[in-house]
């Protein structure tokens, strides 16, 4: 069975528990949410970002399937390129995380 590979940023425009924060042309800030663990999501980072878990952990597996844990209060840069994610809810009771991409117009400066 083929997963869904998602484009982020675009894709999380569309879920309930993301909500922007800041958007200006394609770089943005988004608050994420959530109350039960996310497994194994395949997608493609269309623009580089930096991801901050405020509350729970991430697992994030790039292509070569080398795993990367971001725990609570811990941020990574990831670059554009397909990836497989896994959000963890962990005694807090919910994931949150702030996710900051960057376009290269933003990028050049």
């Amino acid at each position: 069975m083929a997963m869904t590979l998602e484009v982020l940023p675009a894709a999380l425009y569309s879920m309930r528990n993301v909500k922007p924060v800041l958007a200006d042309d394609g770089s943005s800030i988004l608050h994420k949410t959530l109350e039960t663990n996310l497994e194994n999501k395949a997608i493609y980072i269309a623009t580089p970002l930096i991801v901050y878990i405020k509350q729970g952990k991430q697992i994030i597996r790039d292509y070569d399937r080398v795993a990367n844990v971001v725990d609570e209060n811990h941020l990574i840069f990831l670059s554009k390129g397909v990836y497989t994610v896994s959000d963890y809810v962990t005694g807090s009771d919910i994931f949150e995380a702030v996710l900051l991409f960057f376009d290269d117009k933003l990028i050049a400066k």
